[in-house]
C-alpha cells in the first residue's frame, strides 16, 4: 500500500513539474558513456555500438518530449487565441 501511494505521489510531483500537465520530462542526465573525463576511445566495437545506442535513446526522450512541450504549448496558445476571439465578438466561449 505504501509503495503504491509513494508511486502516485512521485508520479503526481513529476506531472505537475514539467513543463505541461501531459509531458513528463525525462531524465536529462546524458549516458555515462560520453563522460569526457576518462579522455579515451573506445575500446572495442562492441563498446561502440552499445554506447551509441544510449546515445540514440537519450536522444528519442529528448525530442520526444520536446515535441510534446511544442504541441501542448500551441494547444494551450490556441486555446487562449480561441477565447480572445469570442470575446472580441461578444460571445461567451467555455
Amino acid at each position: 500500500m505504501r509503495t503504491t501511494t509513494l508511486a502516485l505521489l512521485l508520479l503526481l510531483v513529476a506531472l505537475c513539474r514539467g513543463a505541461g500537465a501531459w509531458c513528463l520530462q525525462p531524465d536529462d542526465t546524458p549516458p555515462a558513456c560520453t563522460d569526457q573525463s576518462e579522455n579515451r576511445e573506445f575500446t572495442s566495437e562492441d563498446e561502440y555500438n552499445a554506447c551509441r545506442a544510449e546515445v540514440e535513446r537519450y536522444v528519442k526522450r529528448m525530442q520526444d518530449w520536446a515535441s510534446c512541450v511544442r504541441d501542448e504549448s500551441l494547444t494551450r496558445s490556441n486555446e487562449v487565441i480561441e477565447k480572445f476571439n469570442c470575446k472580441v465578438r461578444g460571445e461567451f466561449c467555455p
